[in-house]
């Protein structure tokens, strides 16, 4: 009979030579009890939880082999009407944190832009049909007020189980303690030494954490109710009085940037990955109708002197057409009379500022710098928390390149941390510098600008082109179709509304199907016949998957694409189930929106 958890010591000795032993020491642990006094020490509305999110991946076999474990740290604390939680940001290779405020009954996250304005986002509901309530969203603690009477001890777990019948009141304890997607299954308590000292919980099978697996998470986290309770909360940016004149001069240079009728931007990228560094770069004229771009190698030589090629042959760009659109274009070769020719690649319904660097940012974000007064320069190093602002100092055409500023982060070199700056001289920022990191690929972009409202399109440079509209129906897509056979290169594009009404059997099926380049605009990249597993099946399904190349929101995500096509569909009197399916009953047309890593997929199959 064991009273309490006791330690034991196993001695294994050898019976030809007892100097040959070995001994382990064994806990051995007693049913712990549960009293009203130990759940009434969590009655407080601050409450702090801290622990781990362990992801087990299995393979979507027969066998459901298991394939890895992934753990994910958590921390976050809350007061009744602010929450915070701490997380690993995988795309980013960050900690970000996010805040929460109840404002007027809605779940609100809070943030501060580069503006340096603070930011209220409502929460919305999964179909993005409307916002959730500060109860519903269970952003605070929901442990109050339990009783003995709702737990029942589990001798599979070894553990006090909620046994109640609330599985509104389950998610909110999650979902209040834990910042990432959890369908809770089960969850009960951690007990140790006569008090309550923290939760376990249980997942349902998951298979959209990762395309391909099941995943079942795993919940420890300790709980901790005392006075030491701190809940973060986002703030403003200010600056020490004692050096308002020399962030006031760097407000001065921002202005005076956003006022440029043209200018110049030399931006230099040192890239690394598995494959080596590529030095690369481009010089990019910005006047009032025209941003122009000419791409360049860089190499070394023998003297580790840099020596700059320019590709002559593919310049691009974006031409300003109207007061809200414009054309993305590109280098097409050259025609008869020797005149480089162009074409447009993209199109754009809106301001033609959204086409150049934004310089979208307060002085106030900046909290360092170096003042070199021989030179005449001075260097300002943004907050930490605001690294993304190097999105801001350059815009190219196509979304990869605009990665590096919104993933730039914290650069450690020897001893020293630094962040993205900018460099002030004579009322103009001259120079820029940032360090991004996207796993497999990072790197230091330099910027330099010049020719400040005297910067002119090179000579002999006269971009025409036929004006690109964006699709607006499926009539104007094509999809990529194959034969039998496995491989791809048999693959045929075919008229996308052709393809749609054969594999629906439908005539009518461009009026059914909701055609998502009206809130994606023109990002349409491919579609593809294909096959899907959909959600909480193992059979898969004819499909067809349509990749847009959307833009990645300040946030590192998709989001602001993926929300916008919900609401499409929800419009269009889809329904949707758990898996962000959405289903017209009654003509048997599914749509999944899927961010598949950051790539934005929509699949669509039928009943």
């Amino acid at each position: 009979m064991v009273d309490g958890d006791k330690k034991i010591t196993v001695r294994a000795t050898s019976a030809e030579n007892s100097a040959c032993y070995a001994k382990k020491d064994v806990w051995v642990l007693a049913q712990t009890s549960l009293t009203q006094d130990m759940l009434d020490v969590l009655n407080k509305d601050k409450v702090a939880f801290e622990g781990y999110d362990k992801i087990d991946l299995y393979r979507t076999d027969m066998f459901s082999t298991f394939y890895q474990t992934v753990t994910l740290p958590i921390r976050t604390a809350m007061d009744g009407t602010h929450w915070y939680a701490e997380y690993d940001n995988s795309e980013s290779n960050t900690k970000t944190g996010l805040y929460y405020v109840d404002k007027d009954g809605i779940a609100n996250q809070v943030s501060v832009s580069f503006m340096n304005e603070e930011q209220l986002i409502p929460m919305l509901t999964e179909d993005a049909a409307g916002y959730v309530t500060w109860r519903e969203a269970g952003l605070y603690n929901s442990l109050k007020n339990l009783t003995t009477n709702d737990f029942t001890w589990d001798s599979e777990t070894w553990r006090w189980m909620y046994s109640g019948n609330d599985t509104a009141l389950s998610q909110k304890i999650i979902a209040s303690a834990n910042p990432y997607d959890f369908d809770v299954k089960k969850w009960g308590l951690i007990i140790d030494d006569g008090a309550v000292l923290g939760i376990y919980a249980q997942s349902k099978d998951d298979y959209q954490i990762v395309e391909g697996f099941k995943g079942v998470q795993e919940l420890y986290l300790a709980v901790d109710t005392s006075d030491n309770v701190t809940v973060p909360t986002i703030g403003k940016f200010t600056h020490d009085s004692e050096f308002d004149d020399l962030f006031d001069n760097l407000q001065t240079a921002i202005d005076n940037m956003r006022a440029l009728e043209n200018y110049k931007t030399d931006v230099f990228f040192m890239v690394n990955s598995q494959y080596g560094q590529s030095l690369t770069g481009y010089v990019e004229t910005v006047t009032n109708d025209l941003c122009y771009f000419e791409p360049y190698n860089v190499v070394y030589d023998n003297h580790q002197n840099p020596i700059r090629t320019y590709e002559t042959d593919s310049n691009y760009g974006y031409k300003k057409l109207g007061e809200n659109k414009y054309n993305a274009f590109t280098q097409s070769g050259i025609d008869d009379q020797g005149n480089v020719k162009y074409r447009a690649t993209r199109d754009f319904n809106k301001s033609f500022d959204n086409a150049k660097p934004s310089f979208a940012f307060s002085s106030e974000i900046f909290n360092a710098f170096y003042k070199d007064e021989d030179e005449g320069y001075t260097i300002y190093y943004v907050n930490e928390l605001m690294c993304g602002v190097a999105s801001t100092f350059y815009y190219g055409v196509g979304n990869d390149i605009n990665l590096y500023g919104i993933f730039a982060t914290t650069a450690i070199a020897g001893m020293a941390e630094y962040n993205p700056h900018v460099v002030v001289k004579d009322g103009y920022i001259t120079e820029a510098w940032f360090y991004f990191f996207l796993g497999s690929m990072y790197g230091q972009v330099t910027l330099t600008f010049s020719d400040f409202n005297e910067a002119n399109i090179p000579s002999g440079v006269d971009v025409r082109f036929t004006e690109r509209n964006a699709p607006t129906s499926w009539d104007q897509l094509e999809i990529q179709v194959g034969s039998n056979s496995n491989s791809t290169s048999d693959d045929r594009p075919q008229n996308a509304l052709a393809y749609l009404k054969e594999f629906y059997g439908k005539e009518n099926i461009g009026e059914l199907l909701p055609f998502f380049g009206n809130v994606l605009g023109d990002s349409y990249g491919f579609g593809l016949a294909t096959t899907k597993i959909p959600g909480g099946t193992t059979q898969s399904k004819k499909a067809i998957v349509f990749y847009y190349d959307v833009p990645l929101d300040i946030d590192y995500t998709i989001n602001s694409s993926l929300i916008a096509v919900r609401e499409m569909l929800s419009d269009a009197g889809f329904v949707r189930n758990r898996y962000d399916e959405y289903h017209d009953v009654t003509n048997g047309i599914w749509v999944a929106p899927v961010d598949s890593s950051l790539d934005f997929l929509i699949y669509v199959w039928k009943d």
